[in-house]
């Protein structure tokens, strides 16, 4: 019995490293992408910031 105890904790310790692992990975993975999508919307606001005001500055010219 105390060899099938050894062996059912080697396994289950197994699992529980590439479970971290695959965690890890992923939430680097998501942080990356979260990262990359918060300075996506913040250019695309100043780039529509940008737009409003060359508007602006158009309708004002004209």
């Amino acid at each position: 019995m105390k060899h099938l105890t050894i062996t059912i904790g080697e396994k289950e310790g197994k699992i529980g490293i590439r479970m971290t692992v695959l965690l890890v990975i992923v939430a680097g993975v998501l942080g990356a992408m979260f990262v990359v999508s918060v300075s996506y919307f913040i250019n695309v606001i100043k780039m529509n910031n940008y737009a409003t005001t060359i508007k602006s500055l158009l309708m004002n010219a004209s």
